[in-house]
């Protein structure tokens, strides 16, 4: 079987895990000076547990904020703030408007980011392809020491995942729940081939 592509990625390691609270705190004092690096931390902060980032990028993605506007994508953001009332105001909004559906057959995920934490989890990042991505993606994943791949589906563009992980990648979920493409493997263990 021939070698897998592999994607070339920013790879970042850390020996434990991000405090979310200063994570926020970092993106809003970024705010509107740099849109990119302010969405970075909110949505670093929100895997890690910040109803408010959650919100804050589920409010990006809606409007098209320093990213496509993609309903879906802020959707799924917003369901991760349900302590927020605002975010619960407007994914029930949104929930009442039709799903937008990207191309029959969605292009391949774009592989962002990642974070080795010492603490074996890893924090992986991705974005689809421009304008409204898939309704959702499944990151298939090799845990370190492992053959088997491992998978996970979510509806948002970023995953942690509680254990080290040696290799990833994301296949956008065509509309009616099927594989469609893939992005390339990355590697996440400094070692590894």
């Amino acid at each position: 079987e021939p070698e897998p592509q592999l994607a070339q990625l920013e790879t970042r390691v850390e020996d434990a895990a991000p405090d979310p609270q200063d994570l926020l705190s970092q993106a809003l004092a970024i705010g509107a000076d740099d849109p990119q690096a302010a969405i970075a931390l909110y949505t670093r902060a929100a895997l890690w547990g910040s109803d408010r980032a959650a919100y804050y990028l589920g409010q990006l993605h809606e409007t098209g904020i320093g990213v496509d506007a993609d309903p879906n994508t802020a959707r799924a953001w917003y369901r991760q703030a349900p302590q927020i009332a605002g975010a619960v105001a407007r994914l029930r909004d949104l929930e009442t408007a039709p799903l937008v559906t990207a191309a029959a057959d969605p292009a391949a995920p774009i592989l962002e980011r990642q974070t080795a934490l010492g603490t074996g989890q890893a924090e992986l990042y991705w974005r689809g392809a421009s304008g409204p991505g898939p309704a959702s993606y499944r990151v298939e994943f090799i845990e370190t020491g492992t053959e088997g791949v491992q998978a996970l589906e979510t509806d948002l563009t970023a995953a942690l995942i509680r254990q080290p992980v040696s290799r990833w990648r994301v296949v956008a979920l065509r509309a009616d729940g099927t594989p469609g493409p893939a992005s390339d493997w990355a590697v996440t263990d400094a070692g590894a081939p």
